[in-house]
């Protein structure tokens, strides 16, 4: 279905519609049985692994699902205050060199960092350097070459050897500007993704659905591309109405396209029952439908997606869904 139209502004609310060049209807299969999930708040996929995160869970947080069978090969991890356990997990990364699983824990503000090379047996922490940064981070992903980049309040924070470089993120509304309550809002209510090659950074909000696309290629964050599919103000008006609250879920990124999930403004209150592919000039490219509802997802290369979905009992499953 060519030119397909998801979403429509005026001028007034200074954005872009949301036109899809074709609509696909997913191939799902699901992938594994062993595992039964609280939440899915995390997935990756390393080599022929898939690291799913539950932060709900009472017993281990992480589990490797090996992609050739399915079966659950490793399960680590656990909420606590003990040698390698987390007081608040809130961002999840890889460094695809080392294999090392890079853990934010927002309770003790550190890295607690696992080895997906012997199942996560083998771990250690890394604190961030107090003196540079000392606010709550929301999203923090490695990049490559020992960079890390946070999306704190009001800014992007780079960090290389706890050499720290800020460069502010958004360009908000002049009529917001001066409240700190909105800022934070937009800052925290949002999704974040790092392209493979660590190059790249997308970050994208719930409040008025907006994607900021970042070079990530030298230690000075260049912000490349900005659309927003939704109206964040109406009639200049600072309180979200049924329209503005609705935007981004989740996200992750391949090297050449950005997948992500949309809360709709027709049916907010449900899940995402499909993934909308962006490049990354964030224009938008495709519409994945995949007809049941959606926690969270990753991409392996471009050839398929895994999903967490509910399925027609309310459990929480992995799907592999082929993308063509």
């Amino acid at each position: 279905v060519a030119g397909l139209m998801f979403a429509s502004c005026n001028k007034e609310d200074s954005c872009t519609a949301l036109v899809f060049e074709e609509e696909v209807t997913a191939e799902c299969v699901k992938v594994n049985d062993s595992i039964s999930l609280c939440r899915a708040d995390a997935m990756l996929v390393y080599g022929n692994q898939l690291i799913v995160a539950d932060f709900g869970s009472k017993e281990k947080i992480f589990y490797v699902i090996d992609l050739s069978d399915g079966r659950t090969v490793h399960a680590f991890g656990s909420i606590g205050k003990g040698p390698g356990e987390l007081i608040h997990p809130s961002s999840v990364s890889i460094d695809r060199e080392s294999g090392e699983l890079m853990v934010y824990d927002g309770g003790s503000k550190q890295f607690v960092v696992y080895s997906l090379n012997d199942g996560g047996i083998t771990f250690r922490t890394e604190r961030i350097n107090p003196m540079l940064y000392t606010g709550d981070l929301a999203h923090v992903a490695y990049a490559s070459d020992g960079r890390f980049i946070g999306l704190g309040f009001e800014h992007l924070i780079v960090e290389s050897d706890y050499e720290k470089e800020i460069a502010f993120c958004h360009e908000f509304p002049k009529s917001l500007s001066e409240s700190e309550y909105w800022r934070q809002f937009y800052d925290t209510w949002t999704c974040t993704a790092m392209s493979p090659d660590g190059s790249r950074y997308a970050v994208l909000t719930l409040l008025g659905a907006a994607i900021d696309v970042y070079q990530t290629n030298h230690k000075k964050i260049v912000r490349q591309s900005h659309q927003s599919f939704l109206p964040l103000l109406h009639n200049g008006s600072l309180s979200p109405t049924a329209e503005s609250w609705y935007g981004f879920q989740r996200v992750c990124a391949s090297d050449r396209f950005i997948y992500a999930t949309l809360f709709g403004v027709q049916n907010p209150a449900s899940l995402p029952v499909s993934v909308c592919m962006f490049g990354w000039d964030a224009k938008p490219r495709k519409r994945i439908v995949v007809g049941r509802q959606i926690e969270n997802l990753t991409v392996c290369g471009d050839s398929c997606l895994y999903l967490a979905v509910h399925d027609a009992a309310g459990d929480l499953s992995i799907y592999r869904a082929s993308v063509r």
